[in-house]
């Protein structure tokens, strides 16, 4: 492009540094992002540049570099998006690092970025998992008082960590409840709460539960 007398701008810039993402090349994509710094201005990175990279360090594991990128995207005066925060809780969140995914959050919101429901889920899922049920329980609340609606997969991840716990009379309750608010439990709802009733050895209950299926027209997988 340069070549043709054709200058990339952060546009151009951002296509090529998905594709690298993309391709795993995380480290040529962080050089990318540098050119980019040090073009004076004509094509610097946007949050778009800076989320892509951030979000695909994440996904190979590379939290520390992703928080400095992070980092040195504020100091240049980027404004951090939904996405990128959710990219960093969730990441957070899977490393058990709870205190850091909420205090992410927080700082999100008081930038007056509003979470979505990605995010309240990676959160929710967080504390479950370590069966931290009344963190949990705050987050999904929290959530609901914001106006965000949770789906199928907010109710799936709930229930998915009763069950792991072996509380799966309060999974069924979960069920029940999102059944009763209009969101229809998909196949991995019924598997979750079968393989939760099937560790606790409550067969009656996993019978009553294949007749629900059928009755709601839900096909059982293998």
């Amino acid at each position: 492009m340069s070549e043709l007398g054709c200058v990339p701008d952060a546009f151009s810039y951002t296509i090529v540094l998905k594709i690298l993402c993309d391709a795993s090349s995380s480290q040529w994509a962080l050089d990318l992002l540098q050119t980019m710094e040090k073009g004076g201005g004509v094509c610097s990175p946007d949050v778009v540049s800076y989320t892509t990279v951030i979000h695909n360090l994440l996904k190979e594991g590379e939290v520390s570099k992703a928080c400095n990128l992070y980092h040195e995207m504020v100091q240049q005066g980027v404004v951090p998006d939904v996405r990128t925060y959710s990219s960093i809780i969730n990441a957070l969140c899977k490393a058990e690092a709870m205190d850091k995914a909420e205090l992410f959050l927080r700082q999100m919101v008081d930038k007056g970025v509003r979470p979505n429901n990605k995010t309240y889920t990676s959160i929710i899922h967080g504390y479950s998992t370590l069966g931290r049920w009344k963190e949990a329980g705050k987050m999904f609340r929290e959530m609901t008082s914001q106006g965000i609606i949770p789906d199928v997969v907010t109710w799936t991840s709930f229930m998915a960590s009763f069950c792991k716990h072996g509380r799966s009379r309060e999974a069924a309750k979960i069920f029940d409840y999102m059944s009763s608010r209009g969101h229809k439990p998909n196949v991995v709802s019924y598997s979750i709460l079968f393989h939760g009733y099937g560790i606790e050895g409550c067969f009656a209950d996993m019978i009553n539960l294949l007749n629900s299926m059928a009755n709601n027209g839900i096909v059982p997988n293998r």
